[in-house]
């Protein structure tokens, strides 16, 4: 009988994200504030001054990717609540990476002590956590730092428990509550057992 489900993202959820790339862009010139959840607009270049648009915000991100992929902090005590859920359920890492960076994510994860299958995603998650949930009888939970994920995921299949994780400080400040999510959580450590009870059947 499949076990149970984690759906789980990486960014800023498994791996720190936030401030390595705050300090690439700093290293390339630019400049990151927190005014919105939103990439484009709080990108400034510090000599013109100029905001680089949404497509110039992507190609930023790829380059970090590419450049910097394998070198991302891990998020405190992520390998060992994936890890202890690993021993209820079965785990899947769906995160909003290019294709070109599936494999490479796969293997500084499995390198970081996180061996789990990597899916890439482009857009809302919603419905690739209902495919992923369909493989399985449950209980299923689905793990991300971003609320519009959790909206997707509530509305298409909202039988899957849903955890808002938010460890920035600056990012907690932005994000209010989400509606859509089951619970909301800061570090691992306050996560974990929360998941586990939610995983078991």
């Amino acid at each position: 009988m499949p076990r149970p489900l984690l759906i789980c993202d990486c960014d800023e959820v498994l791996v720190q994200f936030i401030a390595p790339f705050e300090a690439y862009l700093g290293r390339e010139g630019y400049a990151l504030s927190f005014d919105s959840l939103e990439f484009t607009g709080n990108i400034r270049h510090v000599e013109t001054g100029a905001y680089p648009d949404r497509h110039a915000v992507g190609n930023m991100l790829f380059s970090f990717f590419e450049a910097h992929l394998e070198e991302a902090p891990l998020m405190p005590g992520a390998a060992d609540a994936l890890k202890a859920i690993s021993d209820v359920a079965d785990i899947v890492i769906l995160t909003n990476i290019d294709e070109e960076h599936r494999e490479r994510r796969a293997r500084a994860l499995a390198a970081a002590g996180m061996p789990y299958r990597v899916l890439s995603n482009r857009g809302l998650k919603g419905k690739a956590v209902k495919e992923l949930a369909a493989t399985c009888t449950g209980p299923w939970l689905f793990v991300d730092d971003l609320s519009l994920h959790h909206e997707s995921v509530a509305s298409i299949c909202p039988d899957v428990n849903r955890l808002h994780f938010v460890a920035d400080p600056r990012v907690q400040q932005l994000v209010p509550v989400c509606a859509d999510a089951n619970a909301r959580f800061t570090t691992w450590d306050e996560a974990l057992p929360w998941a586990l009870a939610t995983l078991s059947r």
